[in-house]
């Protein structure tokens, strides 16, 4: 994650050396910096104290013909400063060589997990979309990558939630999971499969288009939602950019309402009408199709854990809490997520 609040900082005992070198370029001391809890892809620090404090993050290496998280995440801040700069935080620095950047440090509060937001801040997510998609031509210049996973095509989705699914297994899992386990593969499976032929007969019968054209994508916070968002200041920042770009605008919406952490349960018309208003009901329709595949995929997300590699890859970062553990607790919310309601109708 970006900047996040001070009670999910904890003290880091090796501080690379992009960090080391950032901080004495930013005159602070090594005993002011600390390790900001985040996700797996990227290490995040605070760096100084009060007032004089600053957040570094740092990016993987890129690997040739994948997408550059780094870029993606500088394009993003670099253009959503000039058109929403008080909803993101400032972008201070970019360094390539050490693949890092410093951003400015938000003091507040993030949202815990199963909040459930106000009207008031769900209209304030909204109003941000529109602000990155109020001048297409100004994002044009900036913004080159598409979103992680911006398929143009609902069978590319189709796609990528199998192959999600393919890479589950239960062998890894003690003998007391297994059974559990298997029965939320076989679940996911059912219901992809279902999607997968109601889509293909959608579009088979012309009621609707499986690829749209790149006139029609927005701008995408990407991983967009209250999970990524911290009360700061009495207002509200996003952060965690390193996904965003080019992409459908009902993945946008889809993926605002599904998040599992803190989801919004309902699609905001405000959303749609500060996205694309000339496209609202085509979006709808849309999302209709592309909301119940991308359900299932949040549904593969939670289950990362079924995939050896990725729970591997989830204790270096968790690591208060041991496999076994990790893997029950990802068990029990994707068994309720499976038993909640959504604007899809899908259970």
């Amino acid at each position: 994650m970006a900047p996040v609040a001070e009670p999910s900082e904890i003290k880091a005992l090796t501080p690379p050396h992009y960090v080391l070198h950032w901080a004495n370029e930013l005159n602070v001391a090594n005993r002011e910096i600390s390790q900001l809890t985040g996700g797996i892809n990227n290490r995040v620090y605070r760096c100084g104290l009060g007032t004089n404090s600053y957040v570094i993050k740092g990016y993987p290496e890129r690997v040739q013909e994948t997408r550059d998280q780094m870029q993606s995440e500088v394009d993003f801040l670099s253009f959503a400063g000039k058109v929403a700069g008080d909803y993101v935080p400032r972008l201070i620095k970019v360094d390539w060589e050490r693949r890092c950047v410093i951003l400015e440090h938000l003091a507040g509060k993030s949202y815990p997990n199963g909040s459930i937001p106000t009207k008031s801040e769900i209209e304030f997510a909204c109003k941000f979309a529109g602000r990155l998609n109020s001048d297409r031509e100004k994002a044009k210049k900036f913004i080159k990558l598409n979103a992680a996973d911006g398929y143009t095509s609902l069978t590319e989705h189709l796609e990528n939630v199998e192959q999600r699914v393919e890479a589950m297994g239960t062998r890894h899992l003690p003998e007391s999971q297994r059974k559990q386990a298997e029965n939320l593969i076989n679940n996911i499976r059912l219901q992809l499969k279902i999607l997968t032929d109601q889509t293909i007969d959608q579009i088979a019968r012309g009621e609707l288009s499986n690829t749209i054209n790149s006139n029609s994508l927005c701008i995408s916070p990407s991983d967009f939602g209250f999970h990524n968002a911290i009360r700061s200041r009495g207002s509200i920042k996003f952060i965690d950019f390193e996904f965003a770009g080019w992409d459908d605008p009902a993945k946008l919406i889809s993926d605002f309402v599904l998040q599992p952490r803190i989801p919004v349960r309902q699609i905001p018309p405000l959303l749609i009408q500060a996205i694309q208003p000339d496209a609202a009901e085509a979006i709808l329709r849309r999302c209709a199709t592309l909301g119940p595949i991308l359900r299932v995929k949040w549904l593969c997300i939670i289950l990362s854990v079924l995939n050896p590699r990725r729970l591997k890859q989830l204790i270096a970062v968790h690591n208060d809490v041991d496999a076994e553990t990790l893997t029950q607790q990802r068990i029990l919310i994707a068994t309720n997520y499976l038993n909640e309601r959504t604007p899809f109708e899908l259970h």
